[in-house]
């Protein structure tokens, strides 16, 4: 059997070399100087390899469209709490996150999108035109190759001016950034686009939507207390002419004008009180009661009329303390938010998203009734 014979070692080092290595190893390494003349020897090589990876890279930062931010802050409506402790005062806040939210929810529904939409024109905007008529690559490939299978796809019919509103809002809720950091009651609307002009439009049209959204709720809100008074002062007014209208009558039937003078004046018959006059008198009383009634009433009436006037209805008592708007206006953005959010990832049929669309439309039909 052939042995393996390695040489031992403690031996001799062949070459004269320290571990083995040839003596003109050393002298072998690549000096700068020498790496430089390669360089130089192959230039066109290297130029040809920069220029291959380089030109790529430039051709793609090149094409890359510039787009601008625009944000605007907004601040949600809180009221002060009135001074009872210096500590509590003193004390950091808490924070209504419940309430945060569901305003934030508010911003990002589509009802809003849509609103912005409108109040600009985006639908005759360039930018955005260009993107609801682009049609999507992985579309274009499935058609090039139903077409090259010989079944070319049916053309689609042409969306209806509604239709490009809704779809325009989707992509415009994409551009739109809305946050709040959970410490505080500001709001971060965010828009983002290819012309600055555009973004800060959109951001602050985001706001104003908003606040008119907000400024709405209330004025219904005092419409709905309007009726009410409405409804509290016909009964009042009318109870007042039909009580005016039997003293009248009492006082013709029973001649209450001439009732004492047939008695001579300073004597207990002329200064005993008649039954008729305990009836009147209880009869005034009761229409002190009822024009005292009246005149709270018309000064309600007066107070809301006045609040309507100077936009100062979200201090109205009525509609501060009006406990099923907020918690219909709630469920509506929560609807709404799930609505948008479905689809986005769903189609039209999907029944998530239909229940959640009949969902919302039933809590705007009955936010109607009660407003």
């Amino acid at each position: 059997m052939n042995q393996l014979q390695l040489p031992p070692l403690n031996g001799p080092l062949h070459g004269g070399a320290l571990g083995g290595m040839p003596s003109g190893a050393a002298e072998a390494q690549p000096s700068a100087a020498r790496i430089f003349s390669m360089i130089g020897r192959h230039r066109l090589a290297v130029a040809l390899v920069t220029l291959g990876l380089g030109a790529p890279a430039i051709t793609g930062i090149a094409l890359l469209k510039p787009y601008y931010t625009a944000t605007t802050m907004l601040m949600i409506g809180t009221r002060g709490s009135s001074f009872r402790d210096l500590q509590a005062t003193v004390s950091a806040p808490d924070i209504d996150t419940i309430a945060v939210n569901t305003q934030v929810d508010v911003l990002r529904s589509p009802a809003i999108a849509r609103t912005v939409v409108d109040r600009l024109d985006l639908l005759h905007d360039p930018e955005f035109t260009s993107l609801l008529d682009t049609v999507p690559l992985k579309q274009r490939v499935m058609d090039e190759i139903y077409t090259l299978l010989g079944s070319p796809p049916k053309a689609m019919p042409p969306l209806t001016p509604e239709q490009r509103a809704q779809a325009l809002a989707l992509i415009l809720a994409g551009k739109v950034t809305i946050l709040n950091d959970g410490r505080s009651y500001m709001i971060k609307i965010t828009a983002k686009t290819g012309n600055p002009v555009t973004s800060a439009r959109i951001a602050n049209a985001y706001a104003d939507s908003y606040l008119d959204f907000r400024r709405h709720l209330k004025v219904a809100a005092t419409w709905q207390a309007n009726a009410l008074l409405d409804e509290q002062i016909v009964p009042l007014r009318e109870r007042l002419r039909k009580a005016e209208q039997a003293v009248e009558q009492f006082r013709e039937r029973n001649g209450l004008i001439t009732a004492r003078l047939d008695h001579q004046p300073g004597t207990a018959e002329a200064e005993a009180p008649t039954v008729a006059d305990e009836q009147l008198q209880r009869m005034n009383q009761e229409l002190v009661t009822a024009q005292a009634d009246l005149e709270m009433k018309r000064a309600r009436y007066s107070e809301v009329q006045n609040a309507i006037r100077t936009g100062t209805v979200g201090s109205l008592p009525d509609v501060v303390s009006a406990p099923l708007i907020q918690q219909l206006q709630g469920q509506e953005a929560q609807l709404s938010s799930r609505v948008s959010s479905l689809s986005q990832t769903a189609l039209g049929a999907n029944p998530d998203l239909q229940a959640a669309e009949a969902g919302a439309a039933q809590v705007r039909r009955e936010i109607g009734a009660v407003t």
